[in-house]
């Protein structure tokens, strides 16, 4: 085998390398923004879980009077009350 056929053999390995590493990133990417997509779904499902939780929770120490007390901080969104960020 001459030089010049080893160099081209080469620089030919390299290339097919390069592109299965690119195809590979790009699978990788794809799940990633996946479970990045999912991740979010889940958090909006658990806020919302918790500002029901939270809400509850202040009407129970209400009683019987119903004054409910909101903490200063409090972040009310679609008739829910999310606790303050140093809670």
């Amino acid at each position: 085998m001459t030089r010049d056929k080893k160099i081209l053999l080469a620089s030919i390995l390299v290339a097919v390398a390069g592109w299965i590493t690119a195809a590979v990133q790009t699978i990788n990417a794809s799940d990633f923004r996946q479970a990045a997509g999912d991740a979010k779904n889940d958090a909006t499902i658990w806020k919302r879980q918790a500002g029901k939780t939270y809400t509850e929770l202040l009407k129970e120490r209400a009683g019987v009077d119903g004054k409910i007390i909101i903490p200063a901080g409090a972040l009310i969104e679609n008739g829910e009350i999310y606790p303050p960020r140093d809670y």
